[in-house]
């Protein structure tokens, strides 16, 4: 999927777009912007992810979702899991789903590669948290070396540089995503 695009649009509008349907629900915020991660890795945009704790995060990302709760078109619904722990589902409002339809009209190609992204997250991830942090951490650090196959224990070993205890199943979990993206292929045996 990945092309030598690069987008122009606001990130608002790419948040709208990433959560694109009237019934769509974005699981959690570490969803959110691992699948804006992946949409942005695809259309060549930057964001300003950087390393985080649960993988690539961008205060970017972030600002705009908050905004788009604000000004009510992001529904932000929250589900106590545990003492101190919350989870965040994003879903659209009645009006960001007609500032959505104007976001697609306006970003039409954009949101063709938008939606077959997230379209591959629901389908191999189903939206997984884990799955697509392991995911976003897995791209993430195999885009900061010049290795052209990256072994587990190199990605081990970048994971750890920049904080991160990935382990090999988590690696190969996140690989099938990875590759169902396009974003890695698989090294042939010779």
């Amino acid at each position: 999927m990945n092309r030598d695009v690069a987008s122009d649009m606001e990130p608002s509008d790419l948040l709208l777009l990433v959560v694109g349907k009237k019934d769509r629900v974005i699981p959690g915020r570490t969803a959110f912007q691992k699948l804006v991660y992946f949409v942005s890795t695809d259309l060549k945009s930057d964001l300003g992810y950087k390393a985080h704790f649960y993988g690539p995060y961008s205060p970017i990302v972030a600002q705009a979702a908050e905004f788009l709760v604000q000004t009510d078109f992001l529904r932000e619904e929250e589900t106590a899991l545990a003492p101190g722990y919350t989870q965040y589902a994003y879903s659209l409002t009645k009006d960001g789903i007609k500032a959505a339809a104007s976001a697609r009209k306006l970003h039409a190609n954009e949101d063709t590669r938008i939606q077959a992204v997230v379209d591959v997250c629901e389908k191999v991830a189903h939206l997984d948290t884990h799955v697509m942090s392991w995911a976003a951490k897995t791209h993430f650090i195999s885009q900061g070396g010049p290795e052209k196959v990256w072994t587990i224990d190199a990605l081990m070993e970048q994971g750890r540089a920049v904080g991160w205890d990935i382990t090999p199943p988590q690696i190969r979990k996140g690989a099938e995503l990875l590759f169902a993206l396009g974003f890695a292929k698989e090294a042939k045996n010779e």
